[in-house]
């Protein structure tokens, strides 16, 4: 997965800490190990990150597996966890906001190659 350009549409997302699940359209996009794109409101709002470095190595999105990349935008760092587990696939991210830090889920409900 890190050398593959792929689009990860979501549909969902979970805040973690209050477990609070809410409808949500969003699109990522993985540039390999180069960068992460986070779309959001139907493609208003888009937010491009650096990869820092990556952590694991996931061959084939279709298998169960796990890899995340610590990506950084302008000086601030987001920890983005790519994962597909027995229920289902996800991507967590991690990064710090005023309460300390925050986790925000989303469920994917495709992904596909760009």
């Amino acid at each position: 997965m890190a050398s593959a350009n792929l689009v990860w549409e979501s549909d969902q997302t979970t805040d973690l800490q209050t477990n609070e699940i809410k409808p949500y359209l969003a699109t990522f996009k993985t540039n390999g190990s180069q960068s992460l794109d986070w779309i959001q409101k139907g493609g208003k709002l888009s937010a491009n990150y650096k990869v820092v470095s990556i952590d694991g190595i996931w061959a084939n999105v279709s298998n169960l597996g796990t890899i995340t990349f610590l990506v950084e935008r302008n000086g601030k760092n987001l920890r983005a966890r790519f994962e597909r587990n027995l229920s289902g696939l996800f991507i967590t991210l991690i990064y710090p906001n005023s309460g300390g830090e925050a986790r925000l889920q989303f469920r994917i409900k495709s992904v596909s190659a760009l």
